[in-house]
């Protein structure tokens, strides 16, 4: 069993967004809200190149988070909102952003590391709005618990879109 956090993308069609790699057997995906209600999901998108994954539950009412339109910078403060089933509670965790990495895959570090089960959470500003989602290295089938990486939300978001406009037109 693979323990991940999500964020909720989309409360009307109960889309869920998480890392690709929570995902082990996909006919058998569980989502707990924070209210430790677990929900049956289907999976709706799956992009291990990327480590994205989306995931639909029947229930419409789970929040969705907004995602930040304004731009971030090095030192602005960050939040971790996820869920440790090592500790079965939520966590959120606060830092700083410390480094923007450009290159192949654009990543933002954090002055913190992550916990287990933190993998796939959202990354929030101040405001609470979106400004990325955690990435844990994945070697093996092992989560590697580094400083936390994480891909900004403006990476993210047009994948989710594109998945979401591939899916249009096929049944649920």
């Amino acid at each position: 069993m693979r323990y991940g956090s999500g964020l909720v993308f989309d409360t009307r069609a109960g889309l869920i967004v998480t890392a690709a790699h929570l995902i082990g057997d996909p006919s058998s995906i569980t989502a707990p809200d924070h209210g430790l209600t677990a929900h049956t999901a289907d999976q709706v998108a799956f992009d291990a190149r990327i480590d994205v994954a989306l995931l639909r539950v029947k229930t419409r009412t789970l929040p969705a988070l907004a995602w930040a339109s304004l731009p971030f910078r090095i030192g602005d403060e960050v939040h971790v909102a996820g869920r440790s089933p090592k500790l079965d509670t939520d966590v959120s965790d606060r830092g700083w952003l410390a480094a923007i990495i450009f290159g192949g895959r654009n990543l933002l570090q954090l002055e913190i590391g992550f916990q287990i089960g933190e993998s796939g959470a959202a990354i929030l500003n101040r405001a609470g709005d979106v400004i990325g989602m955690a990435r844990v290295i994945v070697v093996k089938d092992r989560e590697i618990l580094r400083p936390g990486l994480a891909a900004p939300a403006s990476g993210v978001r047009p994948i989710i879109d594109a998945m979401i406009a591939e899916r249009r037109g096929r049944p649920n």
